[in-house]
């Protein structure tokens, strides 16, 4: 809509204040964006925490049979990652986390676990800093809104995409809503929607229809 603000970073997330300033200098400015304040703002033994946490979760998640994560172990490694932040996700997006919660999301569609997936994924979104209304399970009164766009980081739009598949499962109103999110971010990351059916919507029906088994996206991190 008209007003919204699109959230693009200048370069690769970094949470070292040093580097950002680095990566910035050319450009004529200091950033204080939410990402950079929480980054100037969090204690070194608090960064190191952070990491060391993110190093458990990446070994948790990041296996050779996706299907054996511990699902649990890694819900709870999220958790306790976004406990080190000061600030809420829509101030400071948790770009690192999103990767590895999604192939928590990942694991759910591989089980077959609808709910879990919505669950899953609306975490993805949350964790990027998008806040979305109406798109929980169960389902209330509440219309389906998104009241604001978060952070356009890498699988934003496979989460939108297994948000549309599981809802096809566990509340069917609902997947023409996710699938125009999917648009959006596409064609905000893109720059075009016209290949959105060709990378994602032909394969996504199909697994809507029992003919695929995997969203498009869930082969890579």
């Amino acid at each position: 809509p008209a007003n919204t603000g699109l959230v693009w970073a200048y370069h690769e997330v970094s949470e070292d204040p040093a580097q950002t300033r680095r990566a910035l200098a050319n450009w004529g400015f200091m950033c204080n964006c939410g990402l950079c304040t929480e980054a100037a703002r969090t204690p070194e033994k608090a960064r190191r925490r952070r990491e060391l946490l993110r190093t458990d979760l990446r070994a948790c998640v990041i296996v050779k049979d996706p299907d054996a994560i511990d699902v649990p172990k890694a819900e709870r490694l999220v958790a306790a990652v976004d406990a080190t932040y000061k600030a809420g996700p829509v101030e400071a997006p948790r770009e690192p986390l999103c990767g590895l919660q999604l192939m928590v999301t990942r694991v759910h569609k591989n089980r077959g676990e609808a709910a879990k997936v919505v669950g899953a994924a609306l975490e993805v979104l949350r964790l990027l800093g998008f806040e979305v209304k109406g798109a929980q399970l169960p389902r209330g009164k509440e219309e389906f809104e998104v009241v604001r766009w978060g952070s356009m980081a890498h699988g934003v739009v496979e989460t939108w995409v297994q948000l549309w598949v599981a809802y096809a499962t566990v509340a069917p109103e609902l997947c023409a809503d996710a699938e125009r999110c999917a648009r959006i971010c596409y064609k905000i990351c893109v720059g075009e929607d016209e290949t959105f059916d060709d990378s994602y919507g032909r394969k996504a029906r199909k697994v809507m229809e029992g003919g695929e088994t995997t969203v498009p996206g869930g082969a890579t991190a």
